[in-house]
């Protein structure tokens, strides 16, 4: 009798879980579909809810990531160099900023549920390379799991950010504010740092092979055992 009673209610959980499911990865195409709207306010309104969705189900961040990442992509790709020249004054727009703030929050949203999330924020990385983020604000975001290669950063508040180990491969980040940022092991080599306020910055075993760090404010700068050429 037990036995059956256990069966059934298994039974039902698993058909619930997955109804939820199924109507979850609805929203998210949905929500999808929100971000190619050309309305801004549709685009910052589905922002806002991929946020609400990851306090509710933490597990489903990686999910959320590849959503905010393509987004992100595709309104900010660089095409090539001489683009880059013509609009170097521009910044952000401000879905794009909504967009990156989300990315930066997504482990402390997951937090409070580490043991559902563990996983999928392990698996999940986010890649912003070739991307032109210039003027954006990510103080104390957490980055750890972004790719920037070759993204243009230029004149980026990335002021005590969490940059450990991560992959910034010929990024520009002129005039950036990397002040106290955590660049502990972050692949740097070919990066253009000129201008650069480094002050307090950790880039201990930090890869700078070939950066350019011409008029870098380096006060209180941790270079210890990194490769600096």
């Amino acid at each position: 009798m037990l036995k059956t009673i256990f069966y059934y209610q298994t039974k039902f959980f698993k058909k619930l879980v997955s109804s939820q499911n199924e109507g979850l990865d609805k929203e998210l195409l949905q929500v999808s579909k929100s971000l190619a709207s050309r309305n801004l306010s549709t685009r910052l309104q589905a922002i806002s809810r991929l946020k609400e969705i990851i306090c509710c189900y933490p597990q489903e961040s990686y999910k959320v990531s590849d959503i905010v990442a393509s987004f992100i992509r595709n309104k900010t790709t660089t095409l090539n160099h001489l683009e880059m020249q013509q609009v170097f004054s521009e910044k952000v727009s401000e879905d794009i900023q909504a967009a990156l703030t989300l990315i930066g929050e997504i482990p402390l949203l997951c937090s409070f549920d580490c043991d559902r999330a563990a996983n999928s924020i392990k698996e999940s990385m986010i890649n912003l390379s070739h991307t032109d983020i210039r003027g954006a604000n990510l103080n104390c975001a957490n980055l750890k799991r972004v790719i920037f290669k070759e993204a243009i950063l230029y004149q980026t508040n990335l002021c005590s950010a969490n940059l450990s180990h991560v992959n910034l491969e010929g990024a520009i980040l002129s005039a950036a504010n990397l002040q106290k940022a955590n660049l502990e092991g972050a692949n740097l080599k070919g990066a253009i740092l000129s201008a650069a306020n480094l002050c307090g910055a950790n880039l201990f075993r930090a890869n700078l092979d070939g950066a350019n760090m011409y008029l870098a404010k380096l006060e209180d700068t941790i270079f210890d055992s990194s490769r600096y050429y």
